[in-house]
């Protein structure tokens, strides 16, 4: 959104400098009414959009699609390389490496004694989970408390 506000503040000045370049060469050298329509040059301006119509998702990664005129976050991901998008679109992007947590909790078994468990966790983010992940978590990755919290469920 911001690259479409600053595009027609861009095509507004730019036409108001022409208009006003016309204008005095106009009154200089005797120009026609038909220089005004070099004011019609302001809209390349609008070209500066199609800065906005491309992203690029790296090697490893994914891209979660958040559209501004479709409802949020969608389903649908973008994978690695070049891609064309909407001025509306922003990418983010998720590692779909495997990444590792260590985890040191406490819990009771089954016949009353306590114990300290220590746990490593390796996991992946599936290239077409990642908007479900994304959705969910809010973030590229899980946060330590909320994995915490996972673990000392699945233990009781």
């Amino acid at each position: 959104m911001g690259l479409l506000i600053f595009s027609i503040v861009f095509v507004l000045i730019l036409a108001a400098v022409i208009g006003v370049m016309v204008t005095a060469f106009k009154k200089a050298k005797g120009l026609k009414n038909s220089a005004y329509s070099l004011c019609l040059l302001s809209l390349i301006g609008f070209g500066v959009l199609l800065f906005g119509c491309f992203t690029s998702v790296g090697a490893n990664q994914v891209g979660i699609i958040y559209d501004e005129l479709h409802g949020g976050v969608q389903d649908e991901t973008y994978g690695e390389g070049l891609h064309i998008k909407s001025i509306f679109e922003h990418v983010t992007e998720i590692s779909t490496a495997n990444r590792s947590a260590s985890l040191r909790t406490t819990g009771q078994t089954n016949d009353g004694q306590y114990a300290t468990f220590e746990l490593s966790i390796i996991y992946k983010i599936q290239k077409e989970d990642a908007g479900k992940f994304f959705r969910v978590t809010n973030d590229q990755d899980i946060h330590q408390e909320a994995l915490n919290t996972l673990v000392k469920s699945c233990l009781q």
